[in-house]
Formats: structure tokens, sequence, C-alpha cells
């Protein structure tokens, strides 16, 4: 049985609407907003110094480096195109659509810089703490003490906690900022916010428009006086994903679910592989399961998200912290803040702080990247850092390049960049790693393999060695006359 918000003052009963719901606005120190902020400023700046870390350490990879070529490209004249990871130069908008990418732009225009990707990453999920802080303190009727305790739930969670210290960017990074924006905002009466705060998440990716259709159905649940406005706008963004999907847009997405159409026994075998299992636990097991103990109408939002990534075959998908994971981490969180505030204030406010306490101590022991602030990174990440920084003075900048992802994400400006071992003829220089990059995956016979067809080319020639790479430069105007490499 679905809960109903409280009752009392700022929750009048669900059928009164969201007009006398939230009026009059309980009152908001300056205290409480001030401590928000500087909490949010804290993390934002904390999780920068590990992208920092991580980005002097060659860590930042794959995701890294396709979206800062991506925004070269385009700044040299040549649309939305990017390199990196096919044979053939990948046009983006055929396969998703970015309008955000058009602000990222020119964001990027002013700072160009891979870590500006990061920055606005982690701003993100700092300002989605706060709103989330402001959306539990109106839900609960102006206490403090469950907002602060609310913010630090989400900035803890470990999906949102991965996400910041682990992964790349994403704009479905943009889900921990503007979905508790829109739930904020529909607490508040201001539906045309609302539905322009996820009219920007679809911008995003249009990938989001599942969820973001969800999300206004739930809203227009728990909020019936405007379910003229949400109940519309949530049809709306199915219908632009419908159309979308004809064109071939998110359609090589759909090879994940394949299996779908083969029965029930494939589907229940992918259910049951990849750890989905530890996922769900993962994603519920901070929240103490409460979005599903004490459920509200938000959790019809969690649908979507939950359905993409648990019936997916690839694996990428049931990565707790990957951005794939991102909406669906953010809509049990605020589905947690509506069921907080089902209880009575001892019991909200009790839970609120354990759960804020849980999250302390599972980011500290499933986020390992965090102890990066204070105790450097990895040893062995470090030593490897320190066999690829002779890159930077050995590939001259208007040379195409081979590389695995991390080394890529350092040398993003050129127009020609392919992670290893794509274009391993065509490249001006092949850097070519003695360690498993993991993506593309391979074997250690396979990197051998390419290792002897790179010595056996009488038109490339290594020109530097170490323990961890070794740097091949093409000699011959056509790369491979005899096939060697083919």
């Amino acid at each position: 049985m679905m809960n109903p918000l409280p009752t009392g003052p700022g929750h009048p009963p669900e059928e009164l609407g969201i007009s006398a719901m939230t009026s009059p606005a309980a009152p908001t120190s300056r205290r409480f907003l001030a401590f928000l902020g500087l909490l949010a400023l804290a993390w934002a700046a904390f999780c920068f110094r590990v992208s920092w870390l991580r980005w002097q350490a060659w860590d930042l990879g794959v995701d890294t480096a396709f979206w800062a070529q991506l925004l070269y490209r385009h700044s040299l004249g040549l649309g939305w195109t990017v390199t990196v990871m096919t044979e053939e130069t990948m046009d983006l908008f055929r396969f998703h659509v970015h309008l955000l990418l058009y602000p990222l732009s020119w964001l990027f225009a002013v700072v160009p810089h891979p870590l500006t990707l990061s920055a606005v990453v982690h701003l993100a999920h700092a300002g989605g703490a706060v709103l989330a802080g402001l959306l539990a303190h109106r839900l609960a009727g102006g206490d403090e003490r469950t907002g602060v305790a609310a913010a630090v739930v989400f900035l803890l969670h470990p999906q949102l906690a991965l996400a910041q210290t682990t992964y790349d960017f994403s704009f479905r990074h943009l889900a921990p900022l503007l979905l508790p924006g829109a739930a904020l905002t529909a607490a508040a009466g201001r539906p045309a916010a609302t539905v322009g705060l996820l009219a920007l998440l679809v911008a995003g990716s249009e990938e989001l428009a599942l969820t973001a259709a969800f999300f206004l159905f739930a809203l227009a649940w728990t909020w019936p006086a405007d379910r003229r406005w949400y109940a519309p706008a949530g049809a709306a963004f199915l219908l632009y994903l419908g159309l979308l999907i004809p064109l071939g847009i998110s359609g090589h997405a759909f090879g994940r679910y394949a299996h779908l159409a083969a029965g029930p026994g494939e589907t229940l075998a992918v259910l049951g592989s990849g750890g989905k299992g530890r996922y769900l636990l993962g994603m519920l097991g901070p929240l103490l399961a409460l979005p599903l103990l004490r459920p509200t109408p938000m959790l019809l939002a969690a649908l979507p998200a939950a359905a993409q990534n648990l019936l997916s075959a690839s694996t990428d998908t049931g990565l707790l912290g990957h951005h794939y994971g991102a909406a669906l981490g953010t809509v049990l969180l605020i589905a947690s803040l509506h069921s907080a505030a089902t209880l009575g204030p001892a019991w909200r406010r009790g839970l609120l702080a354990g759960l804020a306490l849980l999250g302390v101590g599972l980011s500290l022991f499933v986020v390992p990247t965090l102890g990066w602030a204070w105790e450097g990174v990895d040893p062995r990440l470090a030593e490897l850092a320190g066999n690829l920084d002779p890159l930077s003075g050995l590939i001259p900048p208007d040379a195409s390049l081979s590389a695995p992802p991390a080394v890529a994400a350092r040398f993003w400006r050129r127009p020609a960049l392919y992670y290893f071992p794509l274009k391993l003829a065509e490249a001006d220089l092949v850097v070519l790693p003695k360690y498993l990059p993991g993506y593309p995956a391979f074997s250690a016979a396979e990197l051998a393999g390419f290792d002897r067809r790179l010595q056996a080319s009488p038109d490339h020639q290594m020109i530097y060695e170490n323990a961890d790479l070794r740097l091949y430069r093409r000699l011959a105007a056509d790369p491979d006359p005899k096939g060697v490499l083919r």
C-alpha cells in the first residue's frame, strides 16, 4: 500500500492538492541554508581534488577522452563527431540526442580542459544535495536537522559517491541535480519549473526520457492538483523518445535486451547474472530498503531505470557508481525522503541520522578513491603514471594517435585520436600497453599479438619503451603496404 504524505502544518491531506500542502512554506533559516551550501562546496572541492589526483595519475580514461575530443573537434568546425571509439568517424547525433552539448561547448571554450567535465559532475552532485536537503526540510514541515541529514545521505550514497570519484563524465550525471530540483519545485507548487527541469534532463540524454516521464507520473499521483501539467508532459516525453527510436536514435542499445525475445528462461538467466543482486543491495541497502518498506507514489519513478539496468545483458549497466545508475540511485533517494516524510518526527530524524552515519561508513568502505584525497593514489597507479609521463614529451601535437583510453585522455586535443588497437596501421604513433587497460577488453595473449604485428611491420619503428609501454612510430606513407597489420 502506498503511504500518503503526512498531514499537519505544511502537510494537509493529499486530496487537498499541492497549493494547500505547501502554503505557507516552512521558514528556512539563513544558518540552515549556509550550512547546506558550505557542505556542498566542501564536497565538490573534495571530489575535484580526487579528480585532479586521478588526472595526474593518468586515471581519467574512456569517457573523458570521448567527450573532450568531441568538444575539441566541434571547436574546429567538424560537427559533433568523434573518432576514438570506432573505425569510422562517428556522428554522435546519429546515435544520441545530447542537446546540452551546446551550452557545454560554450563552457568548454572558456575553460578548455577535460577536468572541466569533472567539475560539472561534481557541482551537479553537490547542488543536488542542497536541493535534497531543502526537499526533506519542506516535506518534514521545516525540520532543519532532517534537511541536513538528508543532504549527507544524498552525498554519501555509494552510487553517487562512486560516480563522483571513480567514473568519468556523462550527461546522466546531471540526474542528481535535476531530479531533486524537480521534486522540490513540485513540492513548492511550481509545476512549470518542474517540467522545465525534467526537460533539461531529457535534453542531456534522450535515454532519460523514460525516467523523466515516470517521474512526472509519480508527481501527478503525489500532487494531484497539478496533474494537468505532469500527465501531459510525461506523455510528451514518451512521444519524444518514440519518435526518435525509428530514426535509429538509441537503437544500438537494443542489443542489450535481445534475450527478452528468447523467452523467460533467458531473461531469468540475465537477471541472475552479472552481480544483479549485489547491485540492488548496493542501491537499496544504504537506504535500509526504505522505499520498498514504506512505499510512496515516488517509487513509480524508479521503474524505468531499474528495468533498463536489471534486464540489460551488458555488464556496465549493473556496476554500482556507473553513469547508467545515476538516475536510479537519485530516484531511490528522493523516494526515501518521501517515505521518511510519512513517519513521525522522532522516527524520521532518527532514521535519516542513521542513514547519514551508514553512508559515512559505507563510503569509506566501498569508495576506495576517497582515501586518495589524503593518502595519495594507489602505489601501482602511481608507478604506472610515472611510466606514462614521458609520453608527454614524445608525442607531437599534430600526430594521429592510437592509445589506451587513459593515455588518449591526455592527448585529447587532436582530430585523429583512437583507442588502441583501432587504426593500428594508420596512426602516426601507437602506444602499446604492456598492462591490460580494461577497455577495450582483450587478453594478455591478444596484447602480445598486437606487439608482434607491430614489430614485424617494416613500416613501424619502436622509438621508446619502459616497463609499462612501447611507443611505435609509423614510417611509410602507405601505412601497411605488405598487409602485415591487416
